[in-house]
């Protein structure tokens, strides 16, 4: 089921977000824009060691910013609209490709029935961060969702949580990992301010009532 598609992502300007795998949020940005700047100038793409780079290159191509007929992406329309947005809107428009648009099973070497099933039920990641009024522990998020979704490997499951949901939403800005105080081994993971506004609006949309 499509959550952002349809979502007007400028009633969302307002809003003001708040450790990722490999980069923080505002790096990952950065990246993007940087990537979409030098199609503009026509000077090519990022520089091959920036480890970002395939995944920037599918998400733009997802969202229509460039379009990949040649050796060298083309800057579209959208693409220059996408470079004038503030920041929220430019992390709002990559999670609506990454989170609607892009199969997860991109991130997998082979398609996993469980990340499907993930994927097709992934309104329900929202809904729970967005319920628990606050941060919990990445594992036993979890457990709790896939015993929610019916996995029954709970470290395969974890994996794929973390893998497919948890970091790319961290990336774009919607959820954040802070310290658990009881544990140091264990993050905690909680939507941001950003996230909470952006879990209602797709609720809201979706038909879906948040408690």
């Amino acid at each position: 089921m499509p959550l952002l598609r349809h979502v007007n992502l400028s009633s969302l300007l307002n809003l003001m977000p708040d450790t990722p795998p490999d980069s923080t949020p505002d790096e990952f940005l950065s990246n993007v824009v940087s990537y979409l700047q030098h199609l503009a100038q026509k000077d090519g793409a990022l520089h091959p060691e920036n480890p970002d780079e395939e995944f920037i290159d599918i998400l733009c191509e997802l969202g229509k910013l460039t379009l990949n007929h040649t050796d060298t992406p083309l800057l579209l329309k959208r693409g220059k609209e996408f470079l004038a947005m503030p920041p929220t809107l430019q992390q709002l428009s990559l999670f609506q490709s990454y989170w609607d648009l892009l199969d997860w099973n991109y991130l997998f070497e082979e398609d996993n029935p469980q990340v499907t099933h993930l994927q097709d039920n992934r309104l329900n990641v929202l809904v729970l961060l967005y319920e628990l009024q606050g941060a919990i522990e990445t594992s036993e998020f979890c457990t709790f969702l896939g015993q929610k979704l019916g996995f029954d490997n709970p470290v395969t499951s974890h994996r794929i949580i973390i893998d497919t949901c948890l970091d790319p939403m961290v990336l774009f800005g919607i959820a954040e990992y802070v310290d658990d105080p009881t544990n140091p081994l264990e993050k905690r993971i909680g939507l941001t301010e950003m996230g909470r506004q952006s879990t209602q609006l797709i609720c809201q949309q979706s038909g879906v009532s948040l408690e």
